[in-house]
C-alpha cells in the first residue's frame, strides 16, 4: 500500500518537473490512455474540450519529444 501511494505522488511530480503546463499534458496522456489505438489531434481536442491552438500544439510536441506519445501521419 505504501509503495502505491509513493508511486501516485511520483506521477504528479514527474509531470510538474517536466512541463510548465503539467495539467494540460496530463489531461492529454490520460485521454490517450483510455484508447487502445490512439487518437487524432482533433479527437483529443474534442474529448478533452481543450481549446484548439498553440497550447495544444506545444503540449503534443513536448509529449512527443519526451517519448510519452508517438506521432503518426
Amino acid at each position: 500500500m505504501e509503495d502505491a501511494l509513493l508511486l501516485s505522488r511520483e506521477y504528479e511530480f514527474l509531470f510538474r518537473s517536466l512541463f510548465n503546463e503539467a495539467a494540460l499534458h496530463k489531461q492529454i496522456i490520460e485521454t490517450l490512455a483510455n484508447k487502445t489505438l490512439g487518437l487524432t489531434r482533433n479527437e483529443i481536442i474534442e474529448i478533452t474540450k481543450i481549446k484548439d491552438g498553440g497550447d495544444v500544439t506545444k503540449a503534443l510536441r513536448n509529449l512527443c519529444d519526451c517519448d510519452f506519445i508517438r506521432q503518426y501521419t
